[in-house]
């Protein structure tokens, strides 16, 4: 961990390598990554290696400048940013937030995103074997301060390089690869925030390597996670008398926008790719309030490799930022 001031001066890889091994006595990793400690929105992070780690660099500081709101003129740019997604939310439309009261609480937002440490470690190489790479794993904490695990999920990403959430899967493919004894030393460490003090949900996040050992990264979110949906999803299913065996969620903020949901239902039924009491096997989907004509799509029991398919033959589904003009009746 080094503060802004000791990132700042990480000018070259070398610079990199030589602080991890002095902090951790690492050979010089073929590729870092790098988070802040208070953002988890992914946009201040970083994956380099030597080639790219100067524009890298700069850009992450540019980008830690810009959220701290250390130039005074990124304010309204911010607002305008602000702005953007309460007109894209049916559900704030209506509350007419002032322009100067946006301003006051993003101003109160940079506040809490300046001179905050900076996660510095050696990338965990993902596995060559196709199956997940990232891990959560999610603990609740009582009232006596006992730590209770409720789910272990494989993590999808929209991107290679990590930083664009898609969605939580848990299934048996995840479960098989998770050993008692670390689930036991997992526990533990949720137990050592318990009797800290905290009480709550709890997550760590954790990486597969090349050899399929589970790494954890030193991420620890003390909140319900995207996990929320996909468990939320499963226990609704299972109060109507279904046992779904796997559970994949395809993104939580209403990025499926169509504006002809019966086209895409119907579609989906034409396909045999939609989940119903005759065949509870394919996609749900759900509305979003976060955006009009925004859906969540979640598919119950579609093995991950099927799944993949699902997705790579949707076309604009995938896309990270869809919008109005998305076509309509393409999916899956």
């Amino acid at each position: 961990m080094v503060d802004s001031a000791g990132f700042d001066g990480l000018a070259t890889y070398a610079d990199v390598a030589a602080a991890l091994a002095r902090a951790t006595g690492a050979e010089e990793p073929s590729a870092v990554f790098v988070k802040t400690a208070r953002n988890t929105t992914g946009n201040l992070t970083l994956r380099a290696t030597s080639a790219t780690w100067p524009a890298a660099h700069d850009a992450l500081r540019k980008a830690m400048a810009f959220d701290a709101l250390q130039d005074p003129n990124d304010l309204e740019r911010h607002v305008e940013d602000l702005a953007g997604e309460i007109a894209l939310a049916p559900t704030l439309r209506g509350a007419k937030i002032s322009r100067e009261r946006m301003r006051m609480l993003k101003r109160l937002q940079a506040a809490h995103r300046d001179g905050f440490g900076i996660l510095l470690q050696p990338e965990v190489a993902p596995p060559t074997d196709g199956s997940f790479a990232g891990l959560g794993f999610s603990f609740s904490i009582d009232a006596a301060g006992v730590a209770r695990p409720f789910a272990i999920n494989g993590q999808l990403y929209r991107d290679s390089t990590r930083k664009h959430f898609l969605g939580a899967y848990m299934g048996p493919e995840v479960d098989s690869l998770i050993p008692e004894t670390l689930l036991t030393k997992a526990t533990a460490l949720a137990g050592w925030h318990g009797a800290r003090g905290y009480r709550g949900p709890i997550n760590f996040d954790a990486r597969r390597n090349r050899e399929g050992q589970i790494v954890f990264i030193h991420d620890c979110n003390p909140r319900l996670t995207g996990v929320f949906p996909t468990l939320a999803v499963g226990e609704a299913l299972r109060r109507q008398g279904f046992t779904p065996h796997r559970l994949l969620t395809l993104g939580y903020r209403g990025e499926f926008v169509w504006p002809d949901l019966d086209c895409a239902i119907e579609t989906l039924d034409a396909r045999g790719a939609l989940f119903t009491a005759s065949h509870p096997r394919g996609a749900v989907i759900l509305p979003n309030l976060a955006r009009d004509h925004g859906y969540d799509v979640h598919l119950l029991d579609v093995e991950p490799a099927e799944a993949a398919r699902w997705i790579a033959r949707g076309g604009a589904i995938g896309a990270t930022n869809p919008g109005p003009a998305a076509p309509a009746c393409i999916f899956l």
